[in-house]
């Protein structure tokens, strides 16, 4: 099959708590596939499931959340891929696509002229029934499917994947760094071109052609760190995080929620220098756990800005009224619970207001209706460099920086 550059619609029968969904990821105008989607609706009626889904169209290996493969083996999950100016239909079961139950046939988009496409959208049906009924628009049925060239994320409170792969914690990151870049200037040394030079002449040609990846995400930190007092060092033997003072502060003292928005925004970062010129599929759930509204609104805008290629997506769910409203309203997917407890869904019809033009950079997101308590955060910071209880320091930071939200 031609390599898949977007997802635009994704239809569940009779899988899980989805009797029947259709999710129809286009523009109500272009037609064309949405850039952006966000999904909301209360905890259980199905958000992470799709994300899930959705995630799985696109890396066939990894499905991020565990399936009652037995339970679902004739469950519909039916997938529009755009291709080009083409699109075409993946139906499959539940099984994840990498195992050996799974069961998938490709479909041309005429299927929505087929006799029985109507009524199969109003009732639903299972993977089996659907196969059969539709066979005669199957296309290039003995294909494999493969993952495309395509740089994905995976952002959730179990886990985050980065291209697949679990993503690393800030030592980790750190040392992968600082080893890839040694190498790289070691074969920089070595290029013939440079023979003439001086060392100093050459250290200064290798920074200018190949700036330190982290100097950047460091400088993306400042916005958040800076408030605490706090900025990030890479040189710290027991600590990569210091304070003004000097002093070390360890990575694991700053709250769960912080750690996780300074190791996603690096690793997004790290993500788009390794894929400069492909597409990427970004899927976030639920940016807001553990962090303030405006660091996973800031979270968002960043993840926004480190998407690659023409044909780049990403998928959010949230319960936070605050990141929906910088979606547009075609945008949002409501999710609710019908009368017999099944998902129903409502697009078009959240009232968003007032509906902002785009995300904005943390700086400019933080409310300033109200002026912090000066001598409050005076006294703050002088706790935070006098305090050697890891505990009190996080809970200090968090308090500073909760003022300086409002």
């Amino acid at each position: 099959m031609p390599e898949v550059q977007q997802v635009k619609r994704l239809i569940l029968s009779q899988f899980q708590q989805f009797r029947l969904c259709d999710f129809d990821f286009t523009d109500p105008v272009s037609g064309r596939p949405l850039a952006r989607v966000c999904l909301t609706g209360p905890n259980g009626c199905g958000k992470s499931t799709i994300l899930a889904q959705l995630y799985h169209s696109v890396d066939p290996e990894m499905l991020p959340v565990a399936v009652d493969e037995e339970r679902e083996a004739n469950a519909l999950i039916l997938t529009q891929y755009q291709l080009g100016d083409q699109s075409v239909y993946l139906a499959r079961n539940g099984h994840a696509l990498s195992v050996a139950g799974s069961k998938f046939t490709w479909f041309s988009s005429d299927i929505e002229n087929a006799p029985g496409w109507v009524e199969f959208l109003e009732k639903g049906m299972g993977f089996h029934e659907f196969d059969d009924q539709f066979s005669s628009y199957a296309v290039n049925q003995d294909d494999s499917l493969s993952a495309p060239d395509v740089a994905t994320a995976w952002m959730s409170p179990p886990m985050d994947l980065i291209d697949s792969q679990p993503a690393d914690d800030l030592r980790e990151m750190v040392d992968t760094l600082s080893r890839h870049r040694t190498e790289l200037f070691n074969r920089f040394l070595k290029d013939p071109d440079h023979r003439e030079e001086t060392i100093a002449a050459v250290e200064q040609r290798f920074e200018d052609e190949h700036p330190d990846p982290l100097a950047e995400i460091a400088e993306s930190w400042k916005p958040v760190l800076a408030p605490a007092g706090i900025r990030f060092s890479r040189s710290q033997p027991v600590g990569l995080i210091s304070g003004r003072s000097g002093e070390s502060i360890p990575f694991s003292s700053l709250s769960a929620g912080l750690q996780r928005y300074l190791l996603r925004t690096g690793h997004l970062r790290l993500l788009a220098k390794a894929h400069p010129h492909d597409r990427s599929f970004f899927v976030i759930d639920e940016p807001e756990n553990g962090l303030t509204d405006s660091l996973a609104t800031s979270l968002l805008a960043d993840s926004l800005g480190q998407l690659r290629g023409r044909d780049a997506q990403v998928f959010v769910a949230t319960l936070s009224e605050t990141i929906a409203a910088t979606f547009a309203e075609h945008e949002v997917f409501e999710l609710e619970f019908d009368e017999s407890n099944g998902i129903k869904i409502k697009r078009e019809e959240l009232e968003i207001t007032p509906p902002p033009e785009k995300l904005k950079p943390l700086k400019e997101t933080v409310s300033l209706e109200t002026k912090p308590n000066a001598v409050r955060l005076a006294r703050l910071k002088r706790e935070i460099k006098e305090t050697d209880d890891q505990d009190e320091l996080a809970d200090l930071i968090d308090e500073l920086m909760s003022i300086r939200e409002r």
